[in-house]
């Protein structure tokens, strides 16, 4: 039987900022959706 051993891998340098990003711009355009289309309009009431 064959057993096989890894080492630890290390993340490729300039990639682990992109998950940062990518929420961020996320998050960013969910406020955008949820402030677009939110009922409550304070300046009606």
């Amino acid at each position: 039987m064959a057993s096989i051993a890894s080492g630890t891998s290390s993340p490729v340098p300039g990639t682990a900022a992109a998950p940062g990003i990518a929420q961020e711009i996320r998050l960013f355009w969910r406020r955008v959706f949820v402030a677009g289309f939110d009922p409550y309009r304070p300046e009606l009431h």
